[in-house]
């Protein structure tokens, strides 16, 4: 690819070596550049939504008014499992992110586990949060409610 502009990073193609070479090689290395630029492109969108879902969780939890009644003062670590799930109907799109994330006291100690799931689409958007509490229990967070306010469910 000639780039009229100074090229960028993301305008050059990969070094893609294909065997046999030739006009074929050429053509499916070509492909295979497109291929792997969209996934990487992909991939950083989802690693940037992923992180927008943890700090929003890790703001709701650490601000929850129920969650301070029951732990106290908590801070909330790195995803120790994540996915992130995009499908697409009749040209609607929608993504499901889920996350668990550690809770921690202030000493840094666990104390409870985080269910986070965030779906996007066409006739939803809404984040339900969940945390499994030292007694088996879960403090669910009402995202209509007041920052802080929460429900309790078992």
């Amino acid at each position: 690819m000639h780039c009229r502009m100074p090229c960028t990073a993301d305008d050059r193609p990969l070094p893609m070596p294909v065997p046999g070479g030739g006009l074929l090689g050429g053509l499916v290395g070509g492909l295979l550049n497109t291929a792997v630029q969209g996934l990487a492109k992909e991939m950083e969108n989802s690693a940037k939504q992923t992180r927008s879902v943890a700090d929003l969780a890790a703001e709701r939890i650490s601000s929850s008014t129920r969650i301070k009644q029951r732990l106290g003062e908590v801070t909330v670590g790195l995803p120790i499992s994540q996915s992130v799930a995009s499908q697409s109907i009749n040209g609607r799109v929608s993504k499901t992110v889920s996350l668990v994330l550690p809770v921690y006291n202030l000493a840094g100690v666990p104390v409870a586990q985080a269910q986070v799931t965030q779906a996007e689409g066409p006739a939803q958007n809404t984040c339900r949060i969940a945390v499994r509490m030292p007694e088996g229990d879960s403090v669910v967070l009402d995202e209509s409610a007041e920052p802080g306010s929460s429900n309790s469910s078992t």
